[in-house]
């Protein structure tokens, strides 16, 4: 009878401690939201494939915070994305992709300066994928004045970015290149905002 109790007593220790364990929160999921559009570059030759505005969720250009991005998972979506502390900045590794539509970003961001990143895309409006030039890489602001709620912090980003030279997927080197470029004139190039990412 003892050692029945004992067997017992340690089956319902056993069972707590795994209760306990499926008590603890679900991290939230991965969300994303990207404004941009490819467009002619400052100089150069004309882009020969010019695409409207490509989103993902949507972006209030007023306010980066206020913008209702894509979650991770939900119909098909798949956010990834990993915004670490690193000296004195961060590095940031993101992507959403929706369907036959995706953009990448990788780099070193450093608040308050312009930092060079790498971006990659694929619109199903244009059937291609472009790559920024390692030579004139995008550039990438997470603070300033406007639009609100610029910033960065472990796990997630609110940014701007611009991209002079996007190069063809495949293409030669001396093809016509495109930009990302503001969605209207006055607008810098893209918005970029990414939370609950990996820290």
């Amino acid at each position: 009878m003892k050692i029945g109790t004992l067997v017992f007593k340690v089956a319902l220790l056993g069972g707590g401690v795994l209760s306990w364990g499926c008590d603890d929160p679900v991290p939230p999921s991965a969300q994303a939201a990207v404004k941009y559009r490819l467009d002619n570059q400052p100089q150069g030759p004309s882009c020969t494939a010019t695409t409207p505005d490509e989103t993902f969720g949507a972006i209030n250009t007023s306010d980066l915070t206020s913008s209702t991005p894509l979650v991770d998972g939900d119909g098909g979506v798949r956010v990834v994305c990993k915004i670490t502390p690193s000296g004195a900045g961060f590095t940031v590794s993101a992507s959403v992709k929706q369907g036959p539509n995706n953009f990448g970003l990788r780099g070193q961001v450093t608040p308050g300066q312009a930092s060079p990143v790498s971006v990659s895309i694929a619109a199903d409006s244009i059937k291609a994928g472009y790559t920024s030039n390692p030579e004139n890489p995008c550039q990438l602001r997470v603070d300033g004045d406007s639009p609100a709620g610029l910033g960065i912090s472990p796990g997630k980003m609110r940014a701007i970015l611009s991209c002079p030279d996007m190069i063809l997927g495949g293409a030669t080197t001396d093809a016509p290149r495109c930009a990302i470029a503001g969605v209207v004139a006055s607008e810098p190039g893209g918005y970029v905002f990414f939370d609950n990412c990996d820290e």
